[in-house]
């Protein structure tokens, strides 16, 4: 599915935050698809972190950390635009749609990055779900939550690929 993505709909929109960075690489570095991870702020300086960790039991300072260490290795860079889009130009990204919980760790490098992305003149659609955690879309078909989102992202996503 991520492959289809990149390969048919990257260059007209974005919904999934975890393809940025893959955007980012082809775009600006012209480099090959690297390592997925799912960290907007690898310097993790959003107060949710540590604000919603008794909240968001999938995201924990201490388990980020330890991804941005593997993702990075010994010579990489935390201002680094490939590895921290809240670096990067922004600019020129198609369309994006940036959901998140309210009660999300990463509520704030969303919100970060949807600042800087309105400011680089990017289309952004930006959505918080009450009470939600990181990656409540898996609760698609158990909790309205997860359907609303899906349901969201549906809506939006049509009227950009011209079904709607």
């Amino acid at each position: 599915m991520v492959f289809w993505f990149i390969q048919f709909l990257a260059p007209k929109l974005f919904w999934l935050t975890s393809i940025l960075k893959q955007w980012l690489a082809i775009q600006i570095a012209n480099k090959p698809i690297q390592i997925k991870v799912h960290i907007k702020d690898v310097k993790a300086t959003g107060e949710t972190l540590d604000a919603h960790a008794d909240k968001d039991c999938f995201v924990k300072r201490f388990l980020l950390e330890h991804m941005v260490e593997v993702f990075l290795g010994e010579s990489g860079s935390k201002k680094d635009p490939l590895a921290n889009p809240l670096y990067a130009d922004l600019s020129g990204l198609p369309p994006l749609f940036i959901q998140v919980g309210g009660d999300e760790a990463l509520l704030d490098d969303s919100r970060q990055i949807v600042k800087l992305a309105q400011e680089a003149g990017v289309d952004v659609k930006f959505k918080i779900y009450p009470e939600m955690q990181h990656v409540f879309h898996f609760l698609i078909g158990n909790a309205p939550e997860g359907d609303q989102a899906v349901q969201d992202m549906a809506d939006w996503v049509r009227p950009k690929l011209g079904l709607a």
